[in-house]
């Protein structure tokens, strides 16, 4: 993925790829890799992996345990909490 990020209030360019793949039993073990490039800061980087953490950890985990990504997106219930 390649975007460029408003999130630090900097002009930067972030490429962030990932690698999928087998962890113990039924996991997946998703490994991130973020390269940025443009106006960073000291704090930058603490504030992009935040952001990730959050998308990752915080939402994608929760959506992948419960099972509800095995449903369709039509069957889904709608959450408030999901895209505040």
């Amino acid at each position: 993925m390649h975007f460029c990020a408003g999130i630090t209030g900097k002009a930067i360019t972030l490429v962030s790829t990932y690698d999928l793949g087998s962890a113990a039993g039924d996991s997946t073990r998703l490994r991130l890799s973020v390269h940025a490039a443009g106006e960073i800061e000291e704090k930058t980087p603490e504030i992009v992996e935040k952001v990730w953490e959050h998308f990752l950890v915080e939402r994608l985990k929760p959506f992948i345990e419960s099972g509800e990504h095995l449903t369709s997106a039509a069957n889904r219930k709608p959450r408030s909490d999901r895209f505040p």
